[in-house]
């Protein structure tokens, strides 16, 4: 399978939280999948909706996952000012009040800023794994993780979204 990026910057290695794998969630998307399989393959249903997008095929994965997105706010109650580049935007808001530095933030999300696009480029290979690592390590959510983990034992993972009480 050959995918198609959007931007050069879009192929990268993205550390996970400390606190992903304690959901259990990296798990349930990896388990019994090939090592080149997609890690959200729901992704390959929407390629074949790409004639319907005016950005053709490299729209699509986003496409199919942003409707995935809309089916668990709908059963989740989540917000609906909520879109799934809120998330972005309040990781990237997050990690620049906790101090971290800009092309630590941008690698981690993506973008490039015109000095990330400057002749130090060239020279500069970005950060390692680990150096992103400790930084996403430092987003602070305005969650409960312990009631999510609880939550992801009990197999009840709706309860994880309710209002505490």
């Amino acid at each position: 399978m050959t995918l198609e990026l959007k931007a050069e910057g879009s192929a990268r290695w993205v550390p996970l939280h400390q606190n992903l794998p304690r959901l259990g969630l990296i798990e349930a998307l990896v388990q019994g999948r090939r090592e080149n399989d997609l890690l959200l393959p729901e992704g390959e249903a929407g390629v074949e909706e790409a004639d319907d997008l005016d950005d053709g095929d490299d729209a699509a994965y986003g496409s199919a996952f942003g409707k995935w997105f809309q089916r668990f706010k709908s059963e989740y109650g989540v917000r609906k000012d909520v879109v799934f580049h809120s998330f972005r935007h309040s990781v990237t808001t997050l990690l620049c009040n906790a101090g971290v530095q800009q092309e630590f933030v941008e690698e981690l999300i993506g973008h490039e800023s015109q000095a990330r696009r400057s002749e130090m480029k060239r020279y500069n290979k970005g950060q390692t794994l680990m150096m992103l690592k400790d930084v996403i390590d430092r987003l602070v959510l305005p969650i409960d993780i312990e009631r999510m983990v609880d939550a992801a034992r009990a197999g009840e993972p709706r309860q994880a979204f309710r209002p505490s009480r």
